[in-house]
Order: C-alpha cells, then structure tokens, then sequence
C-alpha cells in the first residue's frame, strides 16, 4: 500500500491507502517493503524475491523478480556455513579496511 502527497499544496488522503501494484505496471500485491536507493531505482521486496521499477515507465524492469538471497545480499554458500559476500563498493572501510571484497559468516 502507498500513501502519495503533494508537499507543496494540500492532498486529499480519502482515497487512500491505494495498492501498490496499481500504481507500478508488474508487481505483486502486498508488497513487504520498497525504498529508493542512492542510485534512483525504486526496489521492491516481497517474500525471498525483488523487483526493480523503471520510473518513467511506471513498470517493473525486464529480467525481474530476482532471488533476494542471491542477486540483493550476493548470497555465497561455502565452508558449510552460509556467507554474504558485501562488495567493495557497498562496505563501511572504516569497519572493514581496504581489502577486496570480503564474505562474512552468518
């Protein structure tokens, strides 16, 4: 569900919550969570899948749901134990240090 408001001028909420797959072409009802990221893609989740919205389309992007698991947290079995694999670019230096990508134990 979505709420959507005018930040300038006054917004009438009777109408609202309104369902989300309504309002982007492809997704699924009852979304669990979406968010826009620092990229400008708006993600939305649902269960173990997610999906990514094309906003001048107003449509899902082709090649989507994919696999939270292993597309989102790239999700790398080994050793026995599950590992995610965080890459360089997404990781907190301060907290990690500059070595290549690194996969932490869960």
């Amino acid at each position: 569900m979505y709420w959507q408001w005018d930040e300038i001028g006054p917004t009438d909420f009777s109408s609202y919550p309104k369902p989300t797959h309504e309002l982007f072409h492809g997704l699924p009802s009852n979304t669990d969570a979406a968010f826009t990221w620092i990229n400008g893609h708006i993600y939305v989740f649902k269960g173990t899948e997610y999906w990514r919205v094309n906003q001048h389309h107003h449509a899902v992007e082709k090649a989507y749901p994919l696999s939270t698991a292993t597309h989102w947290m790239h999700f790398v079995p080994g050793g026995g134990q599950a590992q995610v694999r965080v890459p360089r670019n997404l990781r907190n230096r301060a907290d990690l240090g500059n070595k290549e990508d690194e996969a932490f134990k869960l």
